[in-house]
Formats: structure tokens, sequence, C-alpha cells
């Protein structure tokens, strides 16, 4: 999760540089691990996130960085998939942004 994440904030910092997307607001995207990644970015920038959608994914993996994340979120998961409903119920009731769970 962290070298994903890292990933993504290099990602930011560097679009933020340019010219043409300096004043963009960066949205993520993750699924499955991706989630998590998303999430964890997301927290570490928060003045450049400005939304965060985790499909199928595993926000849970996030851990500490969820009470941080400030962007809105929707997490999405696949009706059938207790497990994972489970991990992002879990997930959302420890964040404190704008938060959406749709199955």
């Amino acid at each position: 999760i962290g070298l994903l994440a890292e990933r993504l904030v290099h990602a930011t910092k560097w679009a933020k540089q340019q010219e043409r997307t300096r004043d963009l607001r960066i949205g993520y995207f993750g699924s499955s691990t991706g989630g998590g990644a998303a999430l964890v970015a997301a927290a570490e920038i928060p003045e450049d996130a400005g939304a965060v959608v985790s499909r199928g994914g595993r926000p849970d993996l996030a851990g500490d960085a969820l009470p941080k994340v400030q962007a809105p979120t929707l997490l999405i998961v696949g009706g059938n998939d207790d497990i994972v409903i489970e991990l992002n119920e879990m997930a959302r009731d420890r964040m404190r942004c704008e938060v959406k769970l749709e199955i």
C-alpha cells in the first residue's frame, strides 16, 4: 500500500508543477489494494485530493490514514462480496469526511 500511495503522491505533485494542470483538483480511483492506496495518498496531501473512488477495494488497508482523508469518498462493492462489504463498512465508520458506500 505504501509504495502505491507514494506513486500517487509523486504523480500528483508532478501534475501540480505543470502549468496546464496545476489548478486542477485530482481524483483518485483504485480497486482492490489500490483503493487503500488511494485513500492513503488522499490523506497525505488533502489539499490536492479532490475525490476518491474505491471499487471493490480494501479501504481497511489504509488503516490510520482513514480518519485523515478529507476528500469526498465513494466506496463501491459488489452485493455478493460479504467480506469486502464488511471491510468497507468498518472503514466508512472510521472516516470523518463525506463518504458513501454503494453496494
